[in-house]
């Protein structure tokens, strides 16, 4: 028996004394007044082809969708099911990297969704083992089967409202503060952050709130967050915002609010994203803002010479000061 399943069966006429397993071979089992051993073979190669249908048939039959004979045809489409699955998403990934399609096929969306369903993801993850072992082994080849199973059971306990499981683990918020640990001792969950994790507490206001944020403020939910930067002085050239020409006092530029860099020269104004984008504006003479040209630019404009590049960071501060000085 493993995880419920029979396995496999053998009648004896005797009481059996002893049973050991042994490794990629089976049982050994001895007969109370028997000379001789009988061993049931059973290797782990044999179990790694059939544990998908065992899995299935047994959560299929405690549904009661199937009874104790299950039909031939399902049987089949069971102990292929892995292999489909397998094939199927290595087929699509290479669309879904270069940008051909959005979103994976129904077809393997349904293929995700009955693994799910029917417990598979636990016995993909994980390298099979003698049934006497607790050592599993991870398959990083199903790393995003793993991921897309527990997405898929998070959504369903929002939606019903019931409390996430203990094995959930977010570093810094995790409900088993003992887990993250600090020179100080385990990290302290204040009341809203605890009150985070309640799922009766999120309501469909909530919901819809937190749409409409993401919705208006895209910038908040980038990865780095949003900066508000203010500037102030000579604009004639557009180096400090749009349409300002001169400033006394500081003023709030939207469009520098994904920046991770900002580099001032003379007259000119470079800017980096968090993706590594190098945008620049302000005065063009001697081409310095790379540009190709020396036309002043009063908005920010994206170099298309500095895209691609491993550091454009170091290139940015280097190109700013090749000029003028910061």
């Amino acid at each position: 028996m493993e995880n419920g399943w029979l396995i496999q069966s053998h009648t004896f006429h005797n009481t059996i004394t002893r049973v050991q397993w042994l490794d990629n071979i089976g049982f050994i089992a001895h007969v109370a007044g028997a000379k001789d051993v009988c061993i049931m073979r059973y290797s782990m190669k044999l179990y790694e082809k059939q544990r998908t249908v065992l899995q299935g048939i047994n959560t299929l039959g405690v549904a009661s969708v199937v009874s104790e004979n299950p039909p031939h045809a399902l049987l089949l489409y069971l102990k292929r099911f892995q292999k489909t699955l397998f094939e199927q998403h290595r087929h699509e990934k290479p669309r879904i990297n270069s940008n051909d399609y959005l979103t994976f096929s129904p077809y393997l969306q349904l293929l995700c969704s009955l693994c799910s369903r029917l417990d598979f993801t636990p016995l993909y993850v994980s390298t099979p083992q003698a049934f006497h072992s607790t050592h599993k082994t991870s398959e990083s080849e199903w790393t995003w089967l793993e991921q897309y199973d527990k997405a898929l059971t998070l959504s369903n306990l929002l939606a019903a409202e019931q409390p996430f499981p203990d094995s959930l683990y977010v570093p810094g918020l995790t409900r088993d503060s003992s887990r993250d640990l600090t020179p100080h001792g385990p990290i302290t969950l204040d009341a809203t952050t605890k009150r985070a994790f309640e799922n009766k507490s999120w309501t469909e206001e909530t919901d819809r709130e937190i749409v409409r944020w993401i919705s208006e403020y895209p910038q908040h939910w980038q990865e780095g967050g949003q900066c508000e930067v203010y500037m102030a002085g000579d604009g004639r050239h557009g180096q400090i915002g749009e349409n300002i020409r001169f400033s006394l006092t500081p003023s709030h530029q939207r469009e520098f609010s994904e920046a991770q860099l900002i580099v001032q020269g003379n007259n000119c104004t470079f800017l980096i994203t968090r993706h590594g984008t190098v945008y620049a504006c302000g005065e063009g003479s001697y081409g310095r803002l790379g540009q190709g040209n020396s036309d002043d630019l009063h908005t920010l404009t994206a170099i298309s010479a500095l895209q691609g590049v491993p550091s454009p960071k170091h290139l940015a501060v280097v190109f700013a000061t090749t000029f003028q000085k910061i």
